[in-house]
């Protein structure tokens, strides 16, 4: 399950989740890889919980994501 949201042709990464079971056998990435080609050619940036700091280091090393944010993204502004 990922949750994006675009707002200036940027892509924000709010949420990504893969069920235990399914864990270490390439979900999170393949769905990042299907997201970053969905809406290429818009940047992702996320914001990252410490215990998945290694998934997103992976992801922008791979070029899947262009930012890691190092504090929480207030997304406030999709309610209005």
């Amino acid at each position: 399950m990922a949750w994006c949201i675009q707002k200036d042709d940027v892509v924000y990464m709010a949420n990504v989740w893969v069920h235990p079971d399914k864990r270490g056998q390439n979900v999170a990435k393949n769905m990042m890889a299907e997201i970053k080609n969905h809406f290429t050619p818009s940047p992702i940036h996320t914001d990252y919980e410490p215990e998945a700091k290694g998934f997103w280091e992976k992801m922008m090393a791979e070029g899947i994501i262009e930012t890691m944010i190092h504090e929480e993204i207030d997304f406030d502004w999709i309610k209005g």
